[in-house]
């Protein structure tokens, strides 16, 4: 199964997307408890939270790269 907006390869468990983070079903109709949905959104959020570090990791070493001029030696 993949997600309609992005097409990330999706379980079929999900209540989001953990990618674009669309809604992929009404929880509440599902029979979730509020515990579940804050669960859920917790789960999101940390992973939301993880790949701004990865991303903020990636650009700190581009722009290290950059600084030291190796970069524009590479592209050469």
């Amino acid at each position: 199964m993949k997600c309609n907006n992005c097409g990330c390869e999706l379980t079929g468990t999900e209540s989001f997307c953990p990618e674009c983070g669309l809604q992929l079903r009404n929880i509440q109709a599902a029979g979730h408890s509020d515990e579940q949905i804050l669960q859920e959104l917790r789960k999101i959020n940390k992973q939301l939270e993880e790949g701004n570090k990865q991303r903020a990791q990636l650009a700190n070493a581009i722009g290290q790269l950059v600084a030291n001029g190796a970069l524009l030696n590479f592209l050469k």
